[in-house]
């Protein structure tokens, strides 16, 4: 069985969508060869890996809901511009006065 995945997802969304549980995530990332941290791109077909909580993968369906928790741009819009004291760099971006 293969799915194929939306707009911000992860493998993590994935996983918990396909198989119940965010364990299955390693699973799923060596099934399709893939790094756990992959970015993946709309509409990319992944092999699912067999289901562990029926439960909660019936509950996706029925609510027809799908996680999307990776960042994600919209297209045609500029990239998330990231800032902040973790960012910054004494003496460049961050005067010590």
């Amino acid at each position: 069985m293969t799915t194929n995945t939306g707009i911000g997802q992860t493998l993590l969304d994935i996983a918990v969508v396909t198989a119940g549980t965010m364990e299955a995530a390693m699973a799923l990332a060596i099934a399709n060869g893939l790094p756990l941290t992959a970015d993946l791109t709309n509409g990319q077909e992944l092999e699912c890996v067999e289901v562990k909580r029926r439960d909660i993968r019936q509950m996706f369906i029925t609510q027809r809901t799908q996680p999307a928790t990776a960042l994600a741009t919209i297209e045609g819009e500029e990239d998330i511009i990231l800032g902040g004291i973790g960012y910054m760099a004494v003496g460049i971006d961050f005067i010590v006065s």
